[in-house]
């Protein structure tokens, strides 16, 4: 019976031992120290090592500098009783190169040693690399055409604006002044007339008023000549105050930044979205009441418009915003967007709205 026990252990260390040299992972076998005690053909030959070349040495030496404290910190576990212990590492190929493996090492508690086998993940790791690197370089070709975006956007909104401010000076310094010459003169026809003529004086005179006051204000529509010479937040205010005029709603004093501290294109595009949100509320808001802040604060401009007015429902997508509530705050989100700004509301039917635009600026000018 011990003579039948002893030939089939035998032959399960024979077949073991066939199953090590023939195996086509590598494998190799060390002593807890870290002391390659044995490794496979498929070892050797996928490092391009002899057996004596590798037998005796320390299993530590043929591992890439930079990996290895983290290797020996994943082996010494398993004398803390990890069963397995997996891990990565850069190991030396004989000529010189490193190929990197994946791990699998267990301990074999009888023995005293450590069992391993290892994958050649080379190739994935290149491949990794590789997309980090078009991901990285995606990601700044991103980031700089936001860029080349946002300046060509600012420069645009310049241009247009210096054009605006041309026709609004022309209609106010040519037209207007001509339109006004022109009412005095007939005012002074009108007293010398009699009858008819008289009326018709007046009627060209109540014509005048008219074209006068129309003048005035699309030169106001045009530009703010306020958003240039006194800030921002004059200008806004002088939007609620023309609003209220025109609506009846009680827009409450402003909370608004005192001079220019903001650059001059931020201006443009943040005078533009104010007026036009609070030309909103004037237009579909049904509200009674209204109020505009305007902050900055570490280098990013709050712009707050908020009424009591009907409200929308605002968790709808925000590309149904204009067609359901005619407010055009889809048109402001997008034009936000790329110069960095964005658009936030908080609205429920009957509940009001409050739209805060959020605009970083540049670093430059958040230090003024």
């Amino acid at each position: 019976m011990n003579g039948l026990t002893h030939r089939t252990a035998a032959a399960r260390s024979d077949e073991l031992e066939r199953l090590f040299k023939l195996s086509p992972a590598m494998l190799c076998i060390a002593s807890t120290d870290a002391y390659l005690r044995r490794v496979n053909p498929a070892f050797q030959e996928k490092l391009g090592y002899t057996e004596t070349e590798l037998v005796s040495r320390s299993f530590i030496e043929f591992v890439h500098p930079d990996d290895r404290e983290s290797t020996l910190n994943e082996v010494r576990k398993l004398s803390t009783g990890i069963p397995t212990v997996h891990f990565e590492n850069r190991y030396r190929h004989a000529n010189g190169s490193y190929r990197w493996l994946l791990w699998n090492t267990a301990p074999m508690a009888k023995e005293g040693l450590l069992y391993a086998t290892a994958i050649d993940i080379t190739r994935r790791k290149r491949a990794d690399e590789r997309y980090r690197k078009l991901q990285q370089e995606s990601t700044q070709k991103f980031a700089e055409n936001e860029r080349k975006l946002q300046a060509l956007t600012n420069r645009l909104v310049l241009a247009e604006e210096t054009e605006r401010r041309r026709i609004a000076r022309g209609l106010h310094d040519d037209v207007g002044q001509s339109l006004l010459a022109a009412k005095m003169a007939t005012e002074e026809l009108e007293g010398s007339l009699t009858g008819g003529s008289r009326s018709l004086a007046a009627e060209v005179r109540q014509l005048l008023d008219h074209a006068i006051r129309s003048t005035r204000s699309l030169t106001f529509d045009l530009a703010s000549e306020a958003l240039y010479d006194v800030g921002l937040g004059a200008a806004l205010q002088s939007v609620c105050d023309r609003a209220e005029q025109q609506s009846g709603i009680e827009f409450q004093p402003p909370e608004i930044l005192q001079g220019n501290p903001i650059p001059e294109s931020a201006r443009v595009i943040l005078y533009r979205v104010g007026r036009e949100l609070i030309q909103n509320i004037v237009r579909h808001s049904r509200a009674r009441m209204a109020k505009l802040s305007l902050t900055l604060s570490r280098g990013v401009v709050r712009l707050t418009v908020q009424d009591d007015g009907c409200g929308f429902d605002a968790e709808q997508p925000r590309k149904d915003w204009d067609a359901e509530t005619g407010f055009g705050l889809f048109s402001i989100d997008q034009q936000l967007r790329p110069i960095g700004g964005k658009l936030e509301i908080v609205s429920a039917p009957g509940s009001g709205t409050q739209a805060v635009v959020i605009f970083p600026l540049p670093t430059v000018a958040a230090t003024t």
